[in-house]
Parts: C-alpha cells; structure tokens; sequence
C-alpha cells in the first residue's frame, strides 16, 4: 500500500501547506491592501501557484521545506510499516539489549499466514477510504467543472445571439486607448442588449463586453473610462489571472479558504486595475469615481460575465469610491518593479515544499509489491525476511564529530553474503544553517579494509541541523552485494563550521567500530562504544 499512502502522504502535506500559506499572505496582506493594493495583489498571486504546485521539491531557503524534512519520509513510510507487521514477539525481541556474545542483533520480519491476513485487512480498509475520499473530490471537482463550463457556454451563446452592431466611433475609441496603453493584441468588441457586464472576454482572442444599458448613460469621456478600464486588464493579463483562479477553484472546491483567497484576488485586482486606469487617463480621480457611480445606478439592469475580469457592480463599494477619491499621487501607472522581486522572495521561501528520492520510492514500492505477492495467491507459507543489522541499546551515551577522518563500523552478515539496501545513522548536523552543497561519501569496506567494495553519494542536506540527534535514513541507488564481514565507513569531511555529530553507544564497549577512513589510518575509539549506525539488507 506504499503507491496509495506516499501520494495521500503528498496531498495532505499540499492541504496544509496551502492552508498556511494562505494565512500567512492573508496576515501579510491586511497591511497593504489600502496603502499598496499592487503588493498585496502579487503576494496572492504566489498562493494560486503554491496551489497548483505540489510539494515535490525542496531547497535549502524553503520554509516549509524545513517543517516537512525529507529525510523523516523513508523512517515515518518504510519503518513503520515494518515495525506494524512484525508480530509482537518479534517485536519485542528487537527493541531488547543484544547477547554480548553476538557481534550484531538481527532483527528479521517473518510473515505467517494469520498477521499477513489482518495487515491485509487492514490495508483493504485504509483502501477503501482513500478510495471513497477520492470519489468525492473527483466527483466535487467535475460538477464545479460541469456548472462553470456551462455558465460560459451559455453566456457566450447569448452574446452571439444578441449582440448589436458596433458604432465606428466605440471602434475607433478602443484602437485609440489600445494604442495609448501599450497594448498589441487585437481587441474585439461586443456590445449586447442583455446587461453583461462591463468585462473583458477570452484568452487568445480578447473582446470587451459593453452594455447597450451602459453606453446610453454615458458620455464618450465616461465610456473611455470603462473601456480604459477593461484594456487595462488585458495589458495586465488579468484574464490570464481569472482563468487561473478557475482552475484552482476547481481543484480546491473543498477548501473555504481558498474561495476566500480568490475572492480577495478579485477586489485587490480591481483597486490595482482603478490606479492604473486613472493614470492612464490623466484626468482627476473623482471623474472617475463618478464613471462608476453611474456604473452603479444600472446595477438592477447588469450581470456580471462569470469567471471574467471587469467592473462589476459588486465590487464597486463607498470604500472603493473613498479610496479612489482620495488616491492624490499615491497611486501607480504599473505594479512597480519591487513588487514583483517581492513576490519573487516570496515563492522563494514557500513554494518549495518537500522532495521524496527517487530511491525511496523505488524502496518503497518494492516493499509494496512484495506484501501484495505475499497476499495473494492463497497466501502460501513462505517467509519473507528483512533484516536490520545494529548494535547495543538504542540509547545514545554520547555524540562526537570527526574533523579529518571519518567514522568506522564493521558489520557481519547472518549468511555467507547479502545485499545492503540502505544505513540509518543516529546524529545531527552543526556549523551553518545552510547545508553544505556537497555530498558525503558512504564508503564500503572488505573485512581486512584493503578493498573498496561500494562507495554512495549521499546530500549533506539529508542530515537536518538539531540540537538533539535523531536517526535520518540514508537510502542506496541499488541495493549492493556484499560479502559476510564488511565495515562501513562514514566521511562528512568535518571542520569547525561543518560537519555531522555521530551519536555513540557504550553498552557494546566499542570492540566493532574504528575512527579512521582505511586500513592506514584506522585507530580504537576512545569513548569505549560503538557508532549508532544501522545496516538494513535487501531480501
């Protein structure tokens, strides 16, 4: 059940990472949305890209990459289900102090028909309910889907079908303030009998609604206004925007807050979109105000074009009007420059979110499509073993960090060969917050230290920086053959500002680990313990 757990694992980690983001560029937001609409506007806009962003990946400037540490996935995913399907006997077994006499404690998983039943059991359950969580998203998503598609369908049907011809001088009108504002896109218009709008229409062909309603009203500087308005949002690419907004409404149609966040997009966009429009104009900001009062006063005869940018009746409240009458030289021509580095820094910090290795996965599904061979086929009396080579207690007596050389701990094998699969090492990381760019090298020795055997690169990011130490599972690309006896050999390429505190145990008084990289410089520890590091075998 590893496939069907990692990518609920995936999503649950995407929900509440959204859900953080959200409150926190809402907080954030609070404080700009009167003095600087354009830097609360692009802050919002990093929230609808962490929606449709997955956590796939993490750098070392994340801040959720932090909360989610990667190298807790493979112990929390592939341990313990291994330690859940362990009968209790054995289970204790392994949690028990090791013979003196026995230079490793094995601790095997076998599986007898009765536990592979429950486990089974178990499994089905948790199936079923994810599968009964996933028919109701997909069921919720395609109706949002469905009703979405057809408003627009059957909006865009009425507009061709009612729409009325366009006058030489509206046409002439839209050319003009197309030219002024930079825009190179054709733009179409439609003017409609039916009370749609005031909006702005289509991605790749981009058309203005205009009420018949609203033209009869106006004056052709109040219609220059609306139209300015409109071609605004097209040189800011709010259509884009809203179609965006719909496809993160559908994905999200659960979550309350992001129908919050969207809505919020709508009104900060129209504030940006009344600067920008004033700017454009060059006139004062109350002739403005006054074109959409009078926008507002045929409020009972306008629709508004759904999923589209444009002045709706509903955003224009005596707050809007306040603060466009009272916008003087605060306001801005375009979303200046630091807005959008701003923004920038923002993704920066929480778009990434957490990254699962390739060869985690890979672990993981193998250990998958073992228990489901195991399960089926009348579920024969075979025994199926993972084995998990370590020494002493558990208990760490101490922690030491080797400038120089490295750590060394020889290992045997319960047969005459086997093959490694992955380490676990017990410690944490010093010096700076940033992890090193640069990898450590997990060295494999024979048993007289003469031969290199394998050698793994691992990330020094994978070990996470704490005051307390904890075990942080090191996968291998492939699991490697190995003979009986080996050591394994650990090299952080220590220094004062970095390195990894390796934790000791002093139950097995140090007669199998060394501190040294090789045969020429390995010497007796001096801590009388063994190295806190864990060798688990493939099958």
């Amino acid at each position: 059940m590893s496939h069907e757990f990692d990518w609920t694992r995936l999503l649950g980690m995407q929900l509440w990472q959204l859900t953080l983001v959200i409150l926190v560029v809402g907080l954030s937001a609070i404080f700009f949305r009167r003095s600087n609409p354009h830097l609360a506007y692009v802050l919002w806009l990093v929230v609808l890209t962490k929606a449709l962003t997955p956590p796939l990946w993490v750098s070392n400037l994340s801040l959720l990459g932090n909360l989610s540490a990667p190298a807790s996935w493979p112990a929390s995913t592939l341990f313990t289900a291994t330690e859940k399907s362990l009968p209790d006997t054995l289970a204790a077994r392994r949690d028990s102090q090791p013979s003196r006499d026995t230079p490793a404690e094995i601790v095997s998983s076998g599986t007898t028909e009765q536990p592979m039943l429950s486990a089974s059991n178990g499994n089905l359950a948790n199936i079923g309910w994810i599968g009964l969580a996933q028919s109701i998203w997909l069921a919720g998503a395609a109706i949002f889907a469905g009703f979405s598609a057809s408003i627009v369908y059957r909006r865009g049907r009425i507009l061709q079908r009612t729409r009325v011809p366009t006058s030489v001088q509206l046409e002439a009108a839209v050319t003009r303030i197309a030219k002024q504002l930079g825009v190179r896109q054709r733009v179409q218009v439609i003017v409609t009998p039916e009370g749609l709008g005031p909006a702005l229409c289509g991605l790749w062909r981009p058309t203005v609604i205009l009420p018949q309603c609203i033209l009869d009203d106006t004056t052709p500087a109040d219609q220059d206004a609306i139209l300015t308005h409109e071609l605004v949002h097209l040189r800011r690419g709010d259509n884009l925007v809203a179609a965006l907004q719909c496809v993160v409404q559908i994905v999200w149609w659960f979550h309350p807050l992001v129908w919050w966040a969207n809505r919020r997009i709508c009104i900060l966009r129209e504030r940006c979109c009344d600067q920008e429009s004033i700017c454009a104009l060059a006139g004062s900001p109350s002739n403005y105000a006054d074109c959409l009062l009078k926008v507002l006063s045929a409020k009972e005869k306008l629709q508004p074009v759904y999923g589209f940018p444009g002045v709706r009746t509903i955003h224009i409240t005596a707050q809007r009007v306040k603060e466009i009458m009272t916008m003087s030289n605060t306001f801005h021509a375009r979303t200046p420059v630091w807005c959008w580095a701003t923004a920038l820094l923002t993704a920066v910090f929480l778009l990434p979110g957490a990254y699962v290795p390739s060869t985690t996965v890979a672990i993981a599904q193998e250990q998958s499509s073992d228990a489901k061979n195991r399960n089926g086929s009348k579920r024969k009396s075979t025994s199926s073993k993972q084995l998990l080579l370590k020494y002493g207690d558990g208990k760490p007596d101490g922690k030491k960090s080797i400038a120089g050389t490295g750590e060394m701990i020889r290992f045997e094998l319960p047969g005459e060969a086997g093959r490694i699969r992955a380490i676990k090492v017990h410690g944490s990381r010093y010096g700076h917050p940033r992890a090193p760019k640069e990898d450590v090298e997990v060295t494999l020795l024979s048993e007289d230290m003469t031969e290199t055997l394998h050698t793994e690169l691992v990330p020094y990011s994978l070990f996470k920086r704490l005051k307390k130490a904890r075990w942080t599972f090191v996968p291998f690309k492939e699991p490697v053959e190995m003979p009986k006896t080996f050591w394994v050999v650990l090299n952080f390429n220590a220094e004062r500002t970095k390195g990894v505190f390796v934790s000791y145990d002093t139950s097995t008084k140090g007669e199998y680990s060394r501190v040294g990289t090789s045969e020429e410089d390995a010497q007796e520890t001096k801590f009388d313990g063994d190295w806190m590091v864990q060798v688990l075998l493939a099958k």
